[in-house]
Parts: structure tokens; sequence; C-alpha cells
């Protein structure tokens, strides 16, 4: 999924052009009407690596809410590319998009992602994935580690993110798993996919993977891969990575909703006083932030009116050092 990504997306394309696989792989990259240039910049790289010629295989089509272009690599005849460019902005419309990948999902046995700002590094990711699932029936899914790269600073974190939590418990104590590096069965993912179309709560969920994830651990097992695949695009202001400090609240208190909820409904209901924690120590983290003494003042002094051990909450006096050197805050937005 691709939106105003114009100065991004080849990184995307090239991390699927060198993917080295014994199957056929579909791309099938969904342009949200761009308006900057990046349906441009597709139409430019499809020419330059793509056989367009080959009427046996590649096909353009027009139909009423997308112009669709498929073609097969000039050199890795594994590779496919599948190109929507819609005709109006989905995300805006709250419309969803998943009914136009139904035909490309119908034959697939594995679903790999990775957004237009993202992109994948290592050639052998979706080969040693697949591998891996193929061998390991009970596996409903795997992923591995990537690399953080913050685009306002242009600097790559030291250490790559990602890991260890393959269980249910351990991922409802918060997400580990990056997105990009994710493989997941297809047969799991159509049962999430029903699963949240028929679930209510699902309807105000912030986040479109973290469930998926812990969705897919009440599947099956999950396997975390110790190797290093992709980079990761900080944005300053991306759904997680809001510049706002009310979106990045919001966000916050969403992904503790979907915690409780996967609690409530698949592990017995063991974590209230944790996300009641939680809930706090991410509001005082979003407080300092942006630098908000009163409201990170008057939040802690609820928390440990209702809870006196949350005078001794280790995090509560990390943040402080927040308002002390204003960096500490700005660097971790």
């Amino acid at each position: 999924m691709t939106y105003n990504h114009a100065s991004y997306i080849s990184d995307a394309l090239n991390g699927f052009s060198i993917q080295r696989t014994s199957f056929p792989v579909v791309y099938v990259i969904v342009d949200d009407a761009s308006t900057d240039g990046t349906t441009s910049v597709i139409r430019a790289y499809l020419n330059e690596y793509f056989d367009l010629q080959d009427t046996a295989i590649a096909y353009e089509t027009d139909t009423d809410y997308a112009h669709i272009i498929h073609a097969r690599h000039k050199e890795n005849t594994n590779c496919f590319f599948t190109v929507l460019f819609l005709k109006e902005n989905h995300y805006s419309q709250k419309k969803k998009k998943d009914p136009y990948l139904r035909k490309w999902k119908e034959n697939a046995k594995y679903l790999a992602f990775c957004e237009g700002d993202d992109y994948w590094t290592a050639p052998d990711k979706l080969q040693k994935q697949v591998d891996l699932l193929e061998t390991n029936p009970e596996f409903s899914m795997c992923y591995a580690t990537c690399r953080y790269y913050h685009q306002d600073t242009l600097k790559f974190d030291k250490s790559p993110w990602g890991g260890r939590a393959t269980s249910l418990d351990a991922l409802l104590k918060g997400n580990t798993v990056p997105t990009l590096t994710v493989v997941e069965r297809m047969s799991v993912h159509e049962k999430y996919r029903l699963f949240k179309d028929n679930e209510s709560a699902a309807k105000g969920w912030l986040m479109g993977d973290y469930p998926q994830w812990l969705f897919c651990a009440t599947e099956g097992e999950i396997v975390f891969m110790d190797y290093e695949v992709g980079v990761y695009r900080v944005l300053r202001d991306s759904a997680s990575h809001s510049a706002t400090m009310k979106r990045k609240l919001d966000f916050s208190m969403n992904m503790v909703d979907i915690m409780e909820y996967f609690d409530d409904s698949f592990a017995g209901g063991k974590g209230k006083r944790y996300y009641e924690k939680l809930r706090g120590v991410l509001r005082l983290r979003t407080y300092a932030i942006y630098g908000c003494l009163g409201k990170y003042v008057k939040e802690w002094g609820r928390m440990v009116s209702r809870d006196k051990s949350f005078l001794f909450e280790k995090n509560a006096y990390k943040y402080l050092a927040f308002f002390i050197s204003p960096r500490l805050g700005s660097l971790r937005k």
C-alpha cells in the first residue's frame, strides 16, 4: 500500500525485485490516488524493469475503481508486479481496498507485507520464511528483525528491532513484530479477515497489524527468525509516529484497548491491572514528549491515588528527564 511516497517507493520496489525464490511471487502494489508523483515513479519503474510487451503475461486494464497493470520482471522471472492505481483516495473516504485484492489472494498460500515507505534488504527473505512455514504446518506466521531509519535525521538506529514474542501472552505485553518482516499463512489471514468483519469491537481499532498478529497467536505457533530483512522508515506524521499529541494519545490508548480485547476473549482476562498501569505510563510518556508538565503531574497523581505502587513506577521518573532536556522528547516522537 502506498500514498504520496514518491521519494521512497523505488526502495520498496527494489526490495521486491531482488527477492530470489524457487516459486512465483505476485507483488500487489496499491497506489491510493497519490498526488505527489508516486504514480509516475511506479510507471517509470515498470517501463524500465518489467516486460510490458509479453502479451502472454502482461496486461493493462481499466475498471471503475482503478487502472491496473500486471507484468513479469525482465530478469527475475519469479517476480510479478500487479499495480492498482486507484482513481480516488480510499483512506480519506474510509473505503476498503481488500475486495480489490481477492483475485490475487485466491491461489496464494502465503502473504507478506510492506508499506510503500519501507523496504526489504535481504534477497532471501521470502525463500527462508516460506521454507520454514512449508516444513512446519503448525506455524501460523513468522517474522524477523528490521532496522529503523529516521527520515528527519537521515540516520539508522544502531541495533535492529523486532522479536522475540512468539505466544499470545508475550504479544499481549507489547507488539514486537515489525510488519514488513512478516510472512503469514493465507488461510489464517482469511480467518482473521472474517473475524474482523464480524466482530463489532474491531470496527474501532486504529491498528491494522497488531490485532492480526494477536489473532495468529490464537491459530497456531508464531516463529521469530533472528535475522535482519529490511528497513522501517520513521516519518514524523504517520499513524504510529504522529506529530500531534492527541493523535499519539488516541493511537496509544487504542492499542491498549486491543490488548484488553484479546486478553478478555482468548487469555482469560488476567491482565486488567497491567493494562490500567500501561495506560497511565503511555499518557505520562506522551505528556513528557510534548512538554505538558501540568498534565504529567495530574496524571501521575491520579494513578498514585488509584494504586500506591505507581509512586515507584520507574518510567514515571525516567520521563521526567524529558522536561529537563527537551531534546530527549523530540528524539522519541
